[in-house]
């Protein structure tokens, strides 16, 4: 059977903003891979570290991602093209020679954003809201454009418990946060960033919810499109099982549990995660100009809710439990501690075991690799640590119910085409989507062959006895000493 969704994509030229993050090398893989009748994809890429956006391009084709590709079909990666340019320069940076260049451009994935939670506001405006117009006004001036995908989040709107697949009315005016952005100092905007938040937990879904709103202020010159993921989590199934490059949300939190560094968690356990899968996500990215030109062609702004709240849903408490019995039997070599979540709502409890297994130890250690005359770093890992704890604490309080209406129509339809189906939200059980992600950190965030598994059992065993003797004994002395000076 011909597949539309590959005959759609023939002899296109594609741009995407954002090409050397962690979604937009899997949506460039994704591409090459299954849609190999694509014309040429022009990738905005900054210069960085002493290096172009040109020779950034080959750093982005060696990532491990492209593996299967290089394997099946290594000419397709000739097709991507560096354009030198800027997310936050107007015009995007970019010269004359690349848009000329870019002529032909019919789609543009506007990926690129900051997605620290911590980013100075000044910086986050300038990225996620006037990036994204400068994205806008390139669109504007190409002249066979289908369709401008702007990727957003489903924690657009942070106040909501539930959201629909619509825009909804701005809390400000992205406007005028550009103009202020542009005309005061970074350093005096960050003095005001409580004040210009308001109800929003941090900058990141501040910008993001008011680029949202810039999208639709367009929609009735551009045929535009909003894509909102909730938590994007590992690949499931391709290319590769497993893989995720940064380490942020929970695979990043996964990671720090299962090395050890982080022991204690603040959060509410029955919390729900809201995880989709990377490479559902990118298939949803690839499908979306495809199937609104097909089925949606009179809506002036679709939008759709990437969620797996209303398939099945998962708590902290849960997802904690298994995660600490594959580790077991994935161990990471470079574990320094017994790895636990140790989740708690009782603040107090939260504070005691973040003294007693974080700060203490971290001084400890700190204080002997000082003395050996190496330069301390436990505590420096410990702040990173609280800090990223700090960033995530909203969202590990609260439920959301994202409704999925165009989801799950898109769900049933594509079961027919092998490319694009999605295995992992409707087939994998959350035991398997676990132990795919703690395999996926400890091969692709901490760097371990699979062949050190059985080292790293071993030393996870020792550890475990060594943690329960002398965790326990100094928890016990700590009571007995706290007991004796103020009761007895």
């Amino acid at each position: 059977m011909s597949d539309p969704i590959k005959k759609f994509y023939c002899g296109r030229d594609i741009f995407v903003t954002g090409g050397s993050g962690l979604m937009g090398k899997a949506l460039l893989e994704k591409l090459l891979r299954s849609c190999n009748g694509v014309n040429r994809i022009f990738v905005l890429l900054r210069d960085l570290k002493g290096q172009t956006g040109r020779s950034r391009l080959q750093q982005v084709k060696d990532s491990k991602i492209f593996d299967r590709l290089r394997k099946e079909d290594p000419d397709s990666l000739d097709k991507l093209v560096a354009i030198p340019g800027d997310i936050t320069a107007l015009g995007l940076g970019m010269s004359e020679e690349s848009e000329k260049l870019m002529e032909n451009v019919s789609l543009v994935f506007h990926v690129a954003a900051t997605v620290r939670f911590d980013e100075p506001i000044s910086n986050a405006i300038m990225l996620n809201i006037r990036g994204t117009q400068e994205a806008l006004k390139f669109a504007m001036r190409l002249k066979h454009l289908n369709r401008f995908i702007h990727i957003s989040t489903a924690y657009t709107y942070p106040y909501k418990p539930s959201l629909y697949e619509e825009v909804y009315p701005a809390m400000a005016d992205w406007r005028t946060m550009v103009k202020i952005a542009e005309k005061y100092d970074g350093e005096l905007l960050g003095a005001f960033t409580n004040k210009i938040l308001g109800v929003f937990p941090n900058s990141y879904t501040f910008t993001k919810h008011l680029a949202e709103q810039l999208v639709k202020d367009y929609s009735d010159k551009l045929p535009v499109a909003i894509i909102r993921p909730a938590i994007v989590h590992c690949c499931g199934v391709e290319p590769m099982e497993g893989w995720y490059d940064k380490l942020l949300a929970v695979m990043g939190m996964m990671t720090a549990v299962g090395t050890g560094i982080v022991r204690a968690l603040y959060c509410r356990p029955s919390c729900v995660m809201d995880l989709v899968p990377l490479d559902d996500c990118i298939k949803i990215f690839v499908i979306c100009p495809w199937w609104i030109q097909e089925k949606e062609a009179y809506s002036q702004l679709p939008v759709l809710n990437l969620s797996s709240s209303q398939i099945r849903t998962y708590s902290i408490e849960t997802l904690s439990t298994i995660n600490c019995e594959l580790l077991e039997k994935y161990a990471f070599n470079k574990m320094l501690w017994l790895p636990t979540f140790g989740l708690t709502q009782n603040i107090w409890y939260y504070y005691f075991r973040l003294y007693t297994l974080h700060v203490f130890p971290a001084i400890i250690f700190d204080t002997l690799i000082k003395l050996s005359g190496r330069q301390p770093f436990f505590l420096h890992i410990q702040r990173r640590a609280l800090a990223s704890q700090r960033a995530l604490q909203f969202f590990v309080f609260n439920d959301y119910m994202f409704f999925t209406k165009r989801l799950s129509i898109l769900l049933e339809a594509l079961k027919e085409y092998p490319d694009f189906r999605f295995d992992n939200l409707l087939h994998k059980t959350l035991h398997e989507i676990v132990e795919i992600s703690v395999k996926g950190c400890r091969r692709y965030l901490v760097h371990e062959d699979d062949s050190s598994l059985p080292q790293a059992v071993r030393r996870y065993k020792i550890i475990k006895v060594a943690d329960f003797i002398i965790c326990r004994g100094f928890q016990c002395w700590l009571a007995y000493y706290i007991l004796g000076k103020f009761i007895f």
